[in-house]
């Protein structure tokens, strides 16, 4: 919609591990992923980094604002190798302006954004690491996965490194917590892909 209402787009390609753009940098633009993985992460004085969110496909990201100069609020990683479109703020107020249509969905692109924040705040309210990542695992299967033979498989490969920065947890936490739901009959690990055996004793866990 966006070139159709004159809005001129960029398409970026980036390795996996390259940086699109890092935590406060100068910029406002509206970034759509057309292909891939991208990882919004923010870090801390600690040193430590904490995974705000993994975005897939057609899904939109950067700091966007009408009417002042914008910040990246958070650091910006293609997981995997990625395909994108950038544009930037000057030709979006245009589109618009001139298109009532592409307003609605950039308003609904905004609210989509503001929904995955609150979806992975959740997993981040309960005390133990089995609750979080129990929390966490669904979603990945939604944004990254679906049914395979009765199954549910998360097709992304993450490293318990990975999940530990997208709970708030540790790696060592993670671990446990990866054994305790293995043990429990309600997940599985087969080449490197997560595996959901049991989604309602999953449920059980994220409710403790």
């Amino acid at each position: 919609m966006l070139p159709e209402a004159g809005a001129a787009t960029v398409e970026r390609r980036y390795a996996g591990g390259e940086v699109i753009f890092d935590e406060g940098d100068p910029d406002n633009a509206l970034y759509v992923l057309t292909e891939g993985v991208v990882k919004l992460s923010r870090s801390y004085p600690d040193g430590k980094e904490a995974t705000l969110m993994l975005l897939g496909p057609w899904e939109a990201f950067g700091e966007l604002s009408f009417g002042r100069r914008a910040y990246q609020y958070a650091r910006a990683e293609a997981v995997t190798a990625c395909r994108l479109r950038k544009v930037p703020r000057v030709f979006v107020e245009r589109a618009v302006r001139t298109n009532p249509e592409v307003a609605l969905k950039v308003v609904d692109l905004l609210r989509l954004e503001l929904v995955r924040h609150r979806e992975m705040a959740r997993c981040l309210r309960p005390h133990k690491a089995e609750a979080k990542l129990a929390n966490l695992l669904p979603i990945l299967v939604r944004r990254f996965g679906g049914e395979e033979e009765g199954r549910l498989v998360i097709r992304l490969r993450l490293t318990q490194e990975e999940l530990a920065r997208m709970i708030s947890s540790t790696r060592e936490s993670v671990t446990h917590a990866m054994a305790d739901l293995r043990r429990r009959g309600v997940l599985a690990v087969t080449d490197g892909r997560m595996i959901i055996l049991d989604p309602a004793g999953l449920a059980s866990v994220a409710g403790e």
